[in-house]
């Protein structure tokens, strides 16, 4: 899949944020030695002990666990692809040589069945690597904010050590060294912080492609399967049921995959409303709809549900 090779070849990778884990210390460790040995200590301790990696790892994210859920979703696509090469496989052989009207239609059904395992096995391989591209990013935040407070922090030390050691005589000395760190640091982040930018921007575009992509499963689905947590409902019918006033809704008929449980949500939610008093019901949709005035279907639903609650609390509708 081109969107998913076009990801994880991190082609969209700014070149500044290349080698961000090196530090920004080359002139900065020339000029302050003592407080890069120190830089290189406080960098070691945030990435190996705890409890202080736990509290960097909330503050930043881990990658590695990001890349963890991209391992789950990458063997998920490896698995879904195993069976439907074993369902082809089967059917191939078992229907071999036959003919007639019933098998021309149970070949149909196999093509059917093998395009939904495909978009199953695309759609979480892309996910997989959807999480690979986060831990990209979050291995760089990581890296950043770990290089950048142990530079601040071990500058610190050092200067108090030179300090304490000379009784103050070594304050033009520290006050050059502290100069010459800020320069350091800031002419190494600021180009970094842009190649963030950068990245993120590219890589956007390439994530609204994959959702694109994961948002065509319902399609796919179908006839045959239930919507989770909702056995008796297909994802064909998650629109077409009480539709009246979901027609109402702007750019319902391309919904997204949250999108559409979000309105099973709803419809679940307010489905006493919708029989005790349907036309109460309708009334409180049309006047959220011409007054919040949305533009896409979450807007309409945020402002569907608020006027519900709304009339519900001034004008109870008997329940139960």
């Amino acid at each position: 899949m081109g969107v998913a090779n076009s990801i994880k070849d991190e082609s969209w990778v700014d070149f500044a944020l290349s080698g961000v884990a090196v530090g920004f210390d080359v002139v900065a460790t020339y000029s302050d030695p003592l407080g890069s040995l120190f830089a290189a200590g406080i960098g070691w301790i945030i990435d190996h002990l705890d409890p202080i990696k736990g509290w960097f790892d909330d503050l930043t994210g881990n990658p590695e666990a990001v890349s963890a859920f991209a391992g789950t979703w990458l063997n998920v696509s490896i698995e879904v692809g195993g069976v439907r090469d074993d369902f082809k496989s089967e059917s191939d052989s078992k229907l071999e040589g036959m003919s007639g009207p019933n098998i021309a239609a149970y070949r149909e059904h196999v093509r059917n069945e093998l395009r939904k395992l495909k978009i199953l096995e695309v759609g979480s391989g892309a996910m997989s690597v959807g999480f690979e591209a986060c831990a990209v990013i979050v291995g760089f935040v990581h890296g950043l904010l770990r290089d950048a407070l142990a530079q601040i922090a071990g500058a610190i030390c050092s200067y108090v050590a030179e300090l304490v050691i000379t009784l103050g005589a070594a304050t033009p000395l520290v006050i050059h060294q502290a100069t010459t760190r800020v320069s350091a640091l800031a002419a190494e982040i600021v180009p970094k912080i842009k190649g963030l930018k950068n990245s993120v921007h590219d890589l956007d575009s390439l994530v609204s492609k994959l959702k694109d992509i994961l948002n065509d499963i319902p399609r796919f689905l179908g006839d045959r399967y239930s919507v989770p947590n909702h056995p008796n409902l297909k994802w064909r019918n998650v629109l077409n049921e009480d539709g009246g006033w979901l027609k109402k809704i702007p750019g319902i008929d391309k919904a997204t995959v949250s999108e559409q449980l979000a309105v099973v949500q709803a419809r679940q939610k307010y489905q006493w409303f919708i029989q005790r008093n349907p036309d109460l019901f309708d009334k409180a949709v049309s006047d959220a709809l011409r007054e919040g005035k949305p533009t896409n279907v979450t807007d309409a639903l945020k402002a569907i549900t608020d006027a519900l609650d709304r009339q519900i609390k001034r004008e109870p509708v008997p329940h139960g």
